[in-house]
């Protein structure tokens, strides 16, 4: 597509440089540098500059006085958010194997091996990816990592300059597996093999960074990368704004013995709520930059000549047809890629639908809008003394003690009303008491999961019917239709129902959206048909393992994975062989074995259940779900972490 056409120019440059640039010796030569080798001696040249400067001065200078805070920021992830590449911050395995592939015209097979220091990767194919001539593989070092909390990539320094390319594959942590970087992503199914060169110029040094400083070299002859920043990863200057003066001041102040009347250091705690919250958003946002280079600076407002966030409207579709636009794409090229950008970034009504947006989410709330919420309302970005977690447990979202319940909404909202049994209409003990529950579903996706969403709003039958977003009550329901949850908002909060047909008076909600969504959806679906407090409230698990069947056999990559992992959730189900990347005829057989499984785990009361498509007989009534099925919502679906 025209996005991805734009993708290969760049490698195509880069690749053509990287014969006559500066590592050339690495592009050509015919005994390839493997795990004993030394590393060239210029290796940190290879990867894009970390040198503070223009008033960064990097997180050390911060612990001469904040010891405890740089403690806390330092087991963050958000510090690991990009890592010099070497074995200790490596979670990959790189031990002596081979990775394979589906490209576009063949299987691509990578190399990885590891010494005490330094990692390479292979190129056992070379026709699509690799420079040089034909038949010559060729090994590049691992120089930069991204990601540490869910799933880890590689980047390679390719030259000329500080060029990197990307691993086609990314590891799992909680899998310890690898597998190809596209199945890691919600993506529109496609066999391009990319190693994405540009895109950390162009993207990820932005949010993945301190003080990015994006360098695109152009000239007559070539194209390459020479970017830098102040400190991988995100640090403390990132929120704070730069140090270099705050430090002079203090140590001034400290030998005069005469406290600063300004301190120039900005804490996003002491803003007001709005220019607090968009500390935030300057990289938990959907938006638009207009200056490269130029990062936020925190306590000015995001839209100071450097940010506009999107929405769904004429500007946004714009800018993505600009960005993406292509030389050779024709115009249904570029309105495919816009609806398709589009589409994995917001739901209908504006609303973001991926993780990693948050504030796009919270200047939709009221909460916000019309009360003070902000970002630090509820996360608490150093972990104080006084909390008893480990470092482990608070890097886990970052939440203030307590914010994970009803506290978080209870220090704005009266608990004796908001909490109470006559409003939830739940019993206290369950998950229908926990206010984010209806408040703040799982309606984002990212990471391979569902996510809550932060636009904090109530349940609603119409936003699912005008959107296909679904609702908390159904989310957590599974097995009920969207009747049923009309009827009680009607019932319990005088919401009138809008006027329902086939197939949300006949079927589940869970299942039409697992059948007839879109792939977000789908997947949306599938991970809440592992969700605990769901399975509790739905009737039991027995009923679902068909449902997940289907999506193990989904087009997305992602959503076969999702639902691969909630089946495993269900008893009788931990260990089926089934490998959600395998061929398509392994993936059958897998299948086929889990229903047998079920055809003899299937309690015998499991029968004339129309609802969730059981049979009087107790079997699945396939021909209701072959016609969900062909109203499918097929719309191409990416998902832009």
């Amino acid at each position: 597509m025209m996005f991805l056409a734009g993708i290969v120019l760049l490698i195509c440059l880069a690749l053509i440089l990287r014969r006559t640039g500066s590592l050339d010796s690495l592009g050509k030569s015919t005994s390839p540098p493997i795990a004993d080798t030394s590393p060239p001696p210029e290796l940190a040249e290879m990867r894009p500059e970390e040198k503070p400067m223009d008033g960064y001065i990097g997180s050390e200078s911060c612990r001469e006085c904040h010891e405890d805070n740089h403690k806390s920021w330092h087991a963050s992830y958000h510090r690991t958010m990009t890592q010099t590449a070497d074995p200790a911050t490596m979670i990959g395995d790189f031990k002596d194997v081979t990775l394979s592939i589906q490209g576009t015209n063949k299987v691509q097979q990578f190399h990885l091996r590891q010494n005490d220091e330094y990692s390479w990767i292979e190129f056992l194919t070379d026709k699509e990816l690799v420079p040089g001539p034909s038949g010559i593989p060729t090994a590049f070092p691992v120089v930069m990592t991204t990601g540490s909390h869910h799933m880890q990539v590689y980047w390679m320094g390719l030259g000329p300059g500080r060029t990197v390319g990307l691993l086609p594959f990314a590891f799992l942590r909680e899998d310890q597996r690898w597998i190809p970087r596209r199945s890691a992503f919600l993506n529109f199914p496609i066999n391009n093999v990319s190693l994405e060169t540009g895109k950390w110029d162009n993207a990820c040094i932005r949010c993945h960074t301190t003080g990015g400083r994006p360098n695109t070299v152009r000239s007559e002859a070539h194209t390459y990368f020479d970017s830098g920043t102040s400190e991988y990863g995100i640090s403390c200057e990132s929120c704070h704004g730069k140090a270099a003066e705050h430090v002079d001041t203090w140590r001034q102040a400290k030998a005069s013995g005469t406290a600063p009347a300004i301190d120039p250091i900005v804490n996003p705690v002491d803003l007001s709520h709005d220019l607090s919250a968009q500390v935030c958003g300057s990289c938990h946002s959907a938006m638009i930059y207009h200056q490269d280079g130029i990062p936020h600076v925190p306590g000015q407002s995001l839209d100071t000549n450097v940010f506009e966030l999107m929405d769904v409207n004429q500007r946004t579709r714009d800018y993505f047809a600009n960005y993406y636009r292509g030389g050779d794409d024709t115009k249904e090229d570029v309105e495919f890629t816009v609806d398709m950008l589009m589409n994995g970034t917001f739901w209908s009504d504006g609303q973001t639908r991926l993780v990693g947006r948050e504030y796009t989410g919270v200047r939709k709330s009221a909460c916000h809008t019309q009360g003070t919420l902000s970002c630090t309302s509820c996360h608490k970005l150093h972990k104080s003394k006084n909390d008893p977690r480990s470092l482990p447990e608070w890097a886990d979202d970052q939440l203030a003690t307590g914010m994970r319940k009803n506290a978080a909404c209870t220090q704005c909202h009266d608990a004796e009303k908001f909490a109470a049994v006559e409003h939830t209409h739940h019993r206290s003990s369950s998950s229908g008491s926990q206010c984010m529950n209806c408040h703040m579903p799982h309606t984002n996706y990212g990471l391979l999961k569902a996510a809550r969403t932060h636009s904090i709003t109530s349940p609603s039958v119409r936003e699912t019917l005008d959107t296909s977003r679904p609702n908390a009550c159904n989310l957590c329901h599974l097995d009920k239709t969207m009747s049923w949850t009309a009827k009680h908002l009607d019932e319990w909060y005088a919401i009138k129902s809008p006027a329902l047909e086939s197939p949300w008076t006949a079927t589940a909600a869970s299942i039409v959206g697992a059948l007839r969504g879109d792939a977000s959806v789908r997947a949306l679906i599938a991970w809440h048909y592992g969700w605990e407090p769901a399975q509790t409230t739905s009737s039991g698990t027995q009923w679902i393992p068909p449902m997940l069947t289907l999506l193990m056999d989904d087009e997305y990559d992602a959503v076969r994975y999702i639902a691969d992992r909630s089946l495993e959730s269900i008893k009788g189900y931990e260990n089926t062989g089934y490998d959600f990347i395998a061929p398509r005829p392994k993936r059958h057989d897998a299948i086929r074995e889990i229903m047998g499984r079920w055809n003899e785990f299937a309690p015998a009361n499991l029968t004339n259940r129309p609802e969730i498509l059981i049979l009087p007989n107790g079997e699945i009534d396939t021909t209701a779900v072959d016609s969900h099925i062909a109203n499918r919502d097929n719309r191409p679906v990416s998902i832009h972490e």
